[in-house]
């Protein structure tokens, strides 16, 4: 990736602890020329590949993907900072180590109200354990933009939901009966999800629900 990207020595170029930040895309911008517009789908394309096995660079890769059908100048910051990252941290590893046999999948979730700037969409990320070990993980957009930071975070806890019972699912055909726990920060979806209705909420749909 960072070959392709052209990245110069690490001496040369300053190094970032996180490999992605929000920030404004200049809709206004020109569009990149036809040779450099195909560099950046390029690499944006080997990011998504290689965010498949790298939970850290899961939310560059979803960010940079929404600029790949109409290059703008200025769109190669985000690429410039995953290749400072990767300078830094070349290498990282999922560790499995040995556990006692839990009894239990864990899914936790977290939802960022109107982070993209371009839609003002909610992002969604979240990651399902096994005791301490990591079977996979997400950052995406919703689908919707979210009222409320409480609906964001409920669609992130569905999402975390819909994932986490397709775990369970697959576990039960290979003979095991695993429990399912949801976890979120989030006190008002918390508070959404025990209860049964929508109440107040009148802008709920079926999506939201079916936590109940």
């Amino acid at each position: 990736f960072m070959q392709r990207a052209g990245a110069q020595d690490s001496d040369s170029i300053g190094l970032v602890d996180t490999p992605g930040v929000k920030h404004d895309r200049d809709e206004e911008a020109p569009l990149l020329e036809i040779s450099a517009a195909t560099l950046h789908r390029s690499l944006v394309a080997l990011l998504n590949y290689i965010s498949q096995d790298r939970p850290d660079l899961s939310f560059s890769a979803k960010e940079l993907s929404q600029t790949m059908a109409r290059p703008r100048v200025g769109d190669d910051r985000g690429i410039k900072r995953v290749v400072r990252y990767l300078h830094r941290f070349p290498e990282a590893a999922i560790v499995y180590r040995y556990q006692d046999d839990p009894s239990s999948i864990s899914v936790f979730t977290d939802a960022d109200w109107g982070g993209c700037a371009m839609t003002r969409r909610p992002t969604s990320g979240g990651v399902v354990l096994r005791g301490s070990h990591l079977l996979c993980f997400w950052s995406k957009n919703q689908q919707c933009v979210a009222l409320s930071s409480c609906e964001s975070e409920v669609n992130a806890l569905v999402k975390g939901g819909t994932e986490g019972l397709g775990v369970k699912i697959m576990a039960e055909q290979c003979g095991e009966d695993l429990g399912l726990m949801l976890q979120t920060d989030a006190s008002s979806a918390q508070g959404l999800c025990a209860r049964q209705g929508a109440g107040r909420v009148k802008h709920l749909t079926v999506r939201q629900l079916w936590a109940q």
